[in-house]
C-alpha cells in the first residue's frame, strides 16, 4: 500500500439541531473507499457570512461547492485531476483539482427552486471515463428571497403555533406528535406567535419558560426536561392556547462507545462496535442511562463495576483491569435491575493492524479520540511531545513549550545499526529491539513491558535515552502483543504496541506479474492499460505457501492461494467502468500497483428530444414556457425497455420504448412554475430538459367581512365578538361553491353567484379562537383568526327537590308541588350562581337564607311551617326569583304506631317491646292507625357484617278502632329489623326494632331436656286418650345408643318423664304409634 501521507478533508460538524457550526479540522464522513469529496457550499443571505449545511435551505442560487480529493492515494499523475460535478445525477460541470487535490464549483445559471444533491467524482480524464466512486451527496434545498427554520413549516405570522422537533437523529429536525418517544432531554420548541409577544410554555398546568416572539412573529426556544410524560402546550397572555403535545422523554440504556488507551471510539472506528474486534488494553466504555442515577456494568454474569449517570444522561467506566483476550457480551443494567441494555459484543484480540498501513494514517489517525486535544494548556502537559515518524514528519517531533520532562518512546528500530524503524503495531523480526526517547535530563527512566520490566536507561543531558532489552522478547501471535512504555518520576507514556517475528525470513515482495481480460486469458493487459471484460485475471508470485489478499484501491476483493513454487492465481470480481488499482498484500508486505482501465460498452443514455404542448401543435424549448398543465414528451432510449419520467426528484409515469428505440409520454397535470423533466432506465439519466408552466390562475376565495349574527357589527381579525354565529362574505370563482373551514375542519359551505360573491352563517361556535379559511378548487383564502367569548349570564335559581323526613331514620319521603305533609321542617335543595347567597320566600316573607357552593347547588331544613299551604321560592342576588313550589302543611294527620311484637315460636314465648329478641322468624306486629286506612310497614334490615337493606315488608288494614296487626309472608332473615309504618298520608310511625336469633335458643348439648322439648309442636298430646293410642311408645337415646343416666339405650320413656344427657351433642328420639312407622327427631 502507499505510504505516502493522506489528507483528510474536512465535514460540517452539528452544534445542535438550530445553528451550524463547521470545523475543518474534523475527518469527512465520505463514502467508504471513495477518494472524493463535497466538504461544504458558501452560504447565502439567510444564514450570513460561513456555510450552507448538508441538507438545509439556502436563498443563495449561484453556491459555491468546495472539495477535496486524495490525488495521491488514487496513484494517478496529479496533472489528470478532473473533478464531474452532478446535480440530482445530471452532469452539470467539472473542475481541475489543484496539486492537492482542493477543487471548487459554482454554477453558472442560477439554481431553480427546489432540492439539488449535489455529487462528484474523481477521474483521470475529462471524459470522465475510469472515474471513481460518486462522493456522499451534498443537499442544499434552494428558495430564493425565502428563509425555512429548520423543522416543520410553520404559519404567518399572528397565530399561536407550536411545534415539538427532536434533532437526536435527524440534523434537520424531526417533528414529535402525541404519544412519540425521544431519547434526550433538550427537544426544540418552535412556533409563531404575534411579533413581538411572550409566549409562556407549559407542562400540563406547570409554566417551564417563557420566549418572546422575534419581528417576524417566529421564536423558539429549547428548555432542559426531566425523563418522564410531558404535555407541551404553548400560551398567549389572555390564556389562549395550543393543543398539548403529548410525549415521552425516555433515555435508554445503552453503550454507545468503547474506549482503550488510544482513547475513545465511537461506532466503527478501530473496528469498536458491537459484533468487532478491539486491538488495544486499557478499555472503558461509554454510554447512556437515566439521569442521576447509577448503573453496574456486566460482562456476561461477571460485574465490571459502577458508574455516575450526569445530568445530561451520559456515563463514562474506565475499567481497573484490562479484559481478556476472547469474546465479551458487555451489557449495562439499571440500578434496580429491572433494566439491561441490549449486549454490546466485542472481540478482544491484541492485535493491531499489520503494519505497512501507516502510510494512509493522518494525525488524527495516530492519535486517539479522547487525545485530540493533547497539547491543550488545561491538560497540564504544555511541554509534552509527539513524534510523528512513520507518519508525516519532517521534524524528530512536536513539542509546544520547552523539553518534556514526561518520558515518551519517540523511536524503535528493528535492528542493531538502527536502519530499520517501527511504527506502532509493527512487527519486529529482532528480538532485541532498540528503542530511543526522550525524559527529564540526567533522571532514569524505566522500560516496561505491559507488567513486566525490561529495564532502566540514563537519560542524558540533552533530555535523550536508548535502550535495548538483554533479555529477548517472546514472538507474538495473533492474540498476543507487547505493550511497551517507559515511566519515571515525572509519569508514564503512551503504550507503544509492538509484534515480534524471530522466525520471519526476508523474502520478495509479492508481485502482479500478470493481467488478462476475462477468464480465458485471450489478452494480457499492461499496467495503465484498457480492457472491455468487467472481470480480469491476475497472476503473479509470493512467499510460497502463503495466502495473497487482492485490493482495489483500499478494498479487498478476494484472496488466492500461492502454490509450493510460489505462484498464484485470481479472477476478480464484477469491475465498474473507470480506473482501478490492483494491489497484493501477504505478510504486511505490498505489491507495487497495476493500474487498469475497464471501457465496459454502455447503451446511450435515454435522451428527452422533444417537448410539445398538450395538443401537439406547439414544441416547448428547453427554459421555454407553456401555458398548458399538461405535456407531451417524444424521446429515445434502449429499445424494448421501460423509461421512468422525473420532475425533479419525483417520478411522474413510465413510457414502454418500442423495438425502434423511440417512446413518448404524457404529462400529469403540472403546476404553475419551473420542471426540471429527467428520463432514466437501468440506471443512466438523460439531461434535464426544463420548462416553466404558466397556466392563468383564478384569484383564490377570500373573506371580506365578518359580522355579528344579526350583521349589525363588523368583526375585525384577531378580535372578539360575544355571538357565538357569526356572518361572513366574500368573494371566489363565480358561480362556485366555496368550503368553510375552521381550521382544518369544514363546517359548511357557499354558492358563489355570478358576480363572485359569497355569504354564509355560521353553526355555532364553541368559545376561544377560531381561524376561518374557505377554499376552492384546491385554493384556499388567507386565514381570519377571531375569538368567541360569550357575555356572561347569571343563572336564575331553582327549586330542585323538596324531601320530609317523618319517621324513619334516614328517610326521606320526595314530595312534588302541591304535596300534602305532616313535615312542617322539610329540606329543601336546588341551583343558583355558585358562591353566591340565595334568599328564601314563603310568598312575600323572608324564612331564610342558603349558601350556594363552588359547585352551583344549596340545601337547607326550612324552618317549622304552620298548617295551611306555603308557596315557597328563593331569590339571587342580582332579584332572579324561583318558580313558588307549593306545601300544605297538615300537622293533625294521626300518625301511625307500632306497639308490640308476638312471639309464638319456643320456649319464650309473648308480647315483645321495642329492642327485644325473638327466635321466631315470623313474629307478628301490632299497631294503631287511622280507623278503616291502609298502613305501609317498611323493614330496614342491618345484617351481622354491618349491612343496610331496608324495603317494604308489607300492608295492613287498620280495623274500625284503630288496631291493625302483620304477619311477614317471608322469614324475618337473622339480624336487627327496623320497622316503621306509614299511613297513606305519608304520615310515619317511630322506629320499633326486633332482633331475629335463633342460636340463642338452641342448647349447647341435651342437657335436661323434657318430652315436650323432644316432641313437635303438633305431637304434643301424643298420649292423651283421645288419640286411641295407649299403646304408644317413645324411646330415647343418644346417637351411639349407650346408657345415659337412667334412661338406656331404646328405653321407652312415658309422657312428663325427663331425660338427662351430659355432654351429648345430639339424641334420637324414636317415636312409634300402632300400625305406623317410627319417626325419629333428632336433638
Amino acid at each position: 500500500m502507499s505510504d505516502t501521507p493522506t489528507k483528510l478533508p474536512a465535514q460540517p460538524i452539528y452544534d445542535s439541531g438550530l445553528s451550524d457550526v463547521y470545523s475543518t479540522e474534523a475527518a469527512a464522513s465520505a463514502v467508504p473507499g471513495t477518494p472524493v469529496s463535497i466538504v461544504r457550499a458558501d452560504g447565502g443571505e439567510d444564514l450570513g457570512p460561513g456555510y450552507i449545511a448538508d441538507g438545509t435551505t439556502t436563498d443563495n442560487v449561484l453556491p459555491r461547492l468546495v472539495g477535496t480529493a486524495d490525488i495521491l492515494d488514487i496513484g494517478w499523475d496529479d496533472a489528470d485531476r478532473w473533478i464531474t460535478i452532478m446535480d440530482n445525477g445530471v452532469v452539470v460541470g467539472q473542475v481541475l483539482a489543484d496539486h492537492f487535490g482542493n477543487w471548487e464549483y459554482q454554477p453558472s445559471l442560477p439554481l431553480s427552486t427546489g432540492e439539488h444533491h449535489f455529487t462528484a467524482e474523481f477521474s483521470k480524464y475529462p471524459d470522465g471515463l475510469g472515474g471513481s466512486p460518486a462522493s456522499a451527496p451534498y443537499t442544499i434545498d434552494v428558495e430564493p428571497a425565502s428563509v425555512t427554520m429548520p423543522g416543520p413549516a410553520l404559519t404567518e405570522q399572528g397565530e399561536l403555533v407550536l411545534h415539538v422537533v427532536s434533532y437526536e437523529t435527524n440534523p434537520r429536525g424531526d417533528e414529535l406528535h402525541n404519544g412519540d418517544s425521544v431519547g434526550y432531554l433538550h427537544p426544540s420548541l418552535q412556533g409563531t406567535a404575534v411579533a413581538g409577544s411572550w409566549v409562556t410554555i407549559m407542562d400540563g398546568a406547570t409554566e417551564v419558560c417563557k420566549v418572546q416572539a422575534g419581528a417576524d412573529g417566529r421564536w423558539i426556544i429549547d428548555p432542559r426536561l426531566s425523563e418522564g410524560h410531558h404535555s407541551l402546550s404553548a400560551m398567549f397572555a389572555d390564556g389562549t392556547a395550543t393543543a398539548p403535545v403529548d410525549f415521552t422523554v425516555n433515555i435508554p440504556l445503552s453503550i454507545v462507545v468503547v474506549y482503550d488507551n488510544l482513547g475513545g471510539s465511537p461506532a466503527n472506528q478501530h473496528g469498536q462496535e458491537s459484533g468487532g474486534t478491539i486491538a488495544y488494553p486499557g478499555q472503558g466504555f461509554g454510554g447512556k442511562a437515566h439521569p442521576g442515577s447509577v448503573v453496574t456494568l456486566m460482562d456476561g454474569d461477571h460485574e465490571l463495576g459502577h458508574a455516575q449517570v450526569d445530568r445530561n444522561g451520559s456515563w463514562v467506566l474506565k475499567l481497573d483491569t484490562d479484559l481478556s483476550p476472547g469474546e465479551h457480551h458487555i451489557t449495562v443494567v439499571s440500578a434496580d435491575g429491572n433494566e439491561v441494555s441490549q449486549s454490546f459484543d466485542i472481540n478482544y484480540v491484541p492485535n493491531p493492524p499489520a503494519h505497512g498501513d501507516v502510510g494512509s494514517l493522518s494525525l488524527n489517525d495516530v492519535l486517539g479520540t479522547g487525545e485530540g486535544e493533547l497539547f491543550a494548556t488545561d491538560h497540564t502537559h504544555d511541554n509534552a511531545q509527539l513524534s510523528t515518524h512513520g507518519v508525516e514528519a519532517t521534524d524528530d517531533s512536536v513539542t509546544n513549550g520547552v523539553q518534556a520532562k514526561m518520558p515518551a518512546i519517540t523511536h524503535i528500530y528493528d535492528d542493531a545499526d538502527l536502519s530499520q524503524e517501527l511504527g506502532r503495531g509493527d512487527t519486529a523480526h529482532s528480538a532485541y529491539p532498540t528503542l530511543r526517547g526522550t525524559g527529564e535530563p540526567n533522571s532514569l527512566v524505566e522500560l516496561w513491558d505491559g507488567g513486566k520490566s525490561l529495564g532502566t536507561a540514563q537519560v542524558d543531558g540533552d533530555g535523550n535515552w536508548s535502550f535495548t532489552p538483554t533479555e529477548p522478547l517472546a514472538d507474538t501471535t495473533p492474540s498476543t502483543i507487547h505493550f511497551l512504555f517507559v515511566s519515571s518520576d515525572a509519569g508514564a507514556s503512551d503504550w507503544f504496541p509492538l509484534f515480534v517475528d524471530t522466525h520471519w525470513s526476508v523474502e520478495e515482495p509479492p508481485m502482479i506479474g500478470h493481467v488478462y481480460d476475462g477468464a480465458d486469458s485471450s489478452h494480457e493487459i499492461g499496467s495503465m492499460g484498457t480492457t472491455h471484460d468487467s472481470r480480469v485475471k491476475l497472476e503473479g508470485t509470493a512467499k510460497a505457501g502463503s495466502t495473497v489478499t487482492i485490493y482495489d484501491g483500499h478494498t479487498p476483493i478476494g484472496t488466492a492461494q500461492v502454490d509450493g513454487n510460489g505462484h498464484w492465481v485470481f479472477d476478480t470480481p464484477s469491475l465498474g467502468n473507470g480506473g482501478h488499482t490492483l494491489i497484493v498484500e501477504v505478510d504486511g508486505q505490498s505489491s507495487a500497483q497495476f493500474l487498469i482501465i475497464v471501457q465496459v460498452p454502455v447503451t446511450p443514455p435515454p435522451i428527452i428530444g422533444h417537448v410539445y404542448d398538450a395538443d401537439g401543435s406547439h414544441e416547448i424549448g428547453s427554459m421555454g414556457t407553456t401555458h398548458d398543465s399538461h405535456v407531451k414528451l417524444e424521446g429515445t432510449a434502449k429499445a424494448g425497455s421501460t423509461v421512468t419520467i422525473y420532475d425533479g426528484y419525483t417520478p411522474i409515469g413510465t413510457s414502454p420504448v418500442d423495438g425502434q428505440g423511440h417512446w413518448t409520454f404524457d404529462t400529469p397535470s403540472l403546476g404553475n412554475g419551473g420542471h426540471t423533466l429527467i428520463a432514466k432506465v437501468d440506471g443512466q439519466s438523460s439531461t434535464q430538459f426544463l420548462i416553466i408552466v404558466q397556466v392563468p390562475v383564478t384569484p383564490p376565495p377570500m373573506i371580506g367581512h365578518l359580522y355579528d349574527a344579526d350583521g349589525s357589527h363588523e368583526i375585525g381579525a384577531m378580535t372578539t365578538t360575544h355571538g357565538s354565529h357569526v356572518k361572513l362574505e366574500g368573494t371566489a370563482k363565480a358561480d362556485s361553491i366555496v368550503t368553510i373551514y375552521d381550521r382544518n375542519t369544514p363546517i359548511g359551505t357557499a354558492q358563489v353567484d355570478g358576480n363572485g360573491r359569497w355569504m354564509f352563517d355560521t353553526p355555532e361556535l364553541v368559545s376561544g379562537g377560531h381561524t376561518l379559511t374557505v377554499s376552492v378548487d384546491g385554493q384556499s383564502s388567507s386565514q381570519f383568526s377571531f375569538i368567541v367569548q360569550p357575555a356572561y349570564v347569571t343563572p336564575t335559581p331553582e327549586i330542585n327537590q323538596v324531601q320530609e323526613h317523618l319517621g324513619t331514620p334516614n328517610y326521606h319521603g320526595e314530595l312534588t308541588s302541591g304535596a300534602t305533609t305532616a313535615d312542617g321542617h322539610p329540606l329543601m335543595a336546588g341551583t343558583g350562581l355558585a358562591n353566591s347567597i340565595v334568599t328564601i320566600y314563603d310568598g312575600n316573607a323572608l324564612i331564610g337564607t342558603a349558601k350556594v357552593n363552588n359547585a352551583g347547588h344549596w340545601g337547607t331544613t326550612l324552618p317549622d311551617l304552620g298548617d295551611g299551604v306555603h308557596n315557597i321560592s328563593v331569590v339571587s342576588a342580582d332579584g332572579k326569583a324561583s318558580a313558588p313550589f307549593v306545601l300544605v302543611v297538615e300537622h293533625s294527620v294521626a300518625q301511625p304506631t307500632i306497639a308490640y311484637a308476638h312471639d309464638d315460636v319456643g320456649a319464650t314465648q309473648g308480647n315483645l317491646a321495642s329492642g327485644g329478641t325473638t327466635d321466631d322468624t315470623h313474629a307478628t306486629l301490632h299497631g294503631t292507625g287511622a280507623p278503616n286506612s291502609v298502613v305501609t310497614i317498611y323493614d330496614r334490615f342491618v345484617d351481622s357484617a354491618g349491612g343496610s337493606h331496608t324495603g317494604i315488608a308489607g300492608t295492613a288494614e287498620v280495623d274500625g278502632s284503630g288496631r291493625w296487626s302483620f304477619t311477614p309472608n317471608a322469614e324475618l332473615e337473622y339480624g336487627t329489623h327496623h320497622f316503621t309504618v306509614a299511613a297513606s298520608d305519608s304520615n310515619y310511625s317511630q322506629v320499633f326494632t326486633l332482633v331475629v336469633d335463633l342460636d340463642s335458643w338452641i342448647p349447647n348439648h341435651a342437657d335436661t331436656l323434657s318430652l315436650n322439648d323432644v316432641l313437635g309442636t303438633g305431637e304434643s298430646d301424643l298420649f292423651a286418650m283421645d288419640h286411641n293410642h295407649d299403646n304408644a311408645q317413645l324411646s330415647v337415646h343418644d346417637v351411639e345408643a349407650v346408657a345415659m343416666n337412667d334412661v338406656a339405650a331404646n328405653a321407652s320413656a312415658t309422657n312428663g318423664a325427663s331425660v338427662t344427657a351430659h355432654d351429648v351433642a345430639a339424641l334420637n328420639a324414636n317415636l312409634v304409634l300402632p300400625h305406623e312407622q317410627m319417626h325419629t327427631h333428632v336433638m
